[in-house]
């Protein structure tokens, strides 16, 4: 759009002059060609004028709602560094879309539990802070499971834990989001459950055990 504004006002530019010129030479002048200019052309030249003001203001508009969402960006990207340095056991990861918050599972619940940990409460605390911040209006928390265990078991863990997340902010933010919750068991697992030779992999493991906690950046 800001192109187009500026082809006009390049159009103008050049048709303007033209209209000023033959408004302003003698109109006594011998020359058969100087005419004198109908009135109507005084009005198209105001016209004119008024309609490049518009454009100009128009542009000017834009120009400062893109001053304003580059500054918001920069808002955001140094708050979540901010948050990544200063929390352990999460991982952020952006898209033009949404924010992501990966926390360990082992962070916030003890192994087979759906109640937090007493040291959870910090975390937590950290993430909502940034939240506060943010005015979020709208999350999802997503809870997943390792691969130990029946896929109904693991559903319904991942299932509680997620709620058990998402009642703690309910709680604990300032502003109450909407907050929907979903749970994958192991079917989304981030790093594998098992070593090539099929014996257990409890590193791989542990990073499955998490939950993700999903902000849209138009929230």
């Amino acid at each position: 759009m800001k192109r187009y504004l500026l082809y006009f006002i390049c159009f103008v530019g050049f048709l303007l002059p033209v209209l000023l010129n033959a408004q302003t030479k003698d109109d006594t002048s011998d020359d058969p060609t100087n005419l004198p200019i109908p009135s109507s052309h005084n009005k198209t030249i105001n016209n004119v004028l008024v309609t490049i003001n518009k454009v100009q203001a128009t542009i000017a508009s834009v120009q400062g709602n893109s001053n304003n969402v580059q500054t918001t960006s920069n808002d955001l990207t140094k708050d979540l560094h901010n948050l990544q340095q200063n929390t352990n056991g999460i991982k952020i990861t952006e898209t033009e879309t949404e924010l992501k918050i990966e926390v360990l599972g082992d962070i916030l619940f003890d192994f087979n539990k759906i109640t937090l940990r007493p040291s959870a409460n910090e975390t937590l605390k950290k993430i909502a802070e940034f939240l506060n911040r943010q005015q979020v209006k709208q999350l999802k928390i997503a809870g997943h499971t390792d691969s130990i265990g029946t896929e109904p078991y693991n559903q319904n863990l991942s299932k509680k834990r997620a709620e058990t997340v998402r009642d703690w902010f309910l709680k604990n933010l300032q502003q109450k989001p909407t907050i929907k919750v979903e749970a994958y068991a192991a079917r989304q697992p981030v790093a594998p459950n098992q070593h090539p030779d099929g014996s257990d992999n409890p590193e791989g493991r542990q990073q499955n055990r998490r939950v993700e906690i999903f902000v849209p950046k138009n929230s």
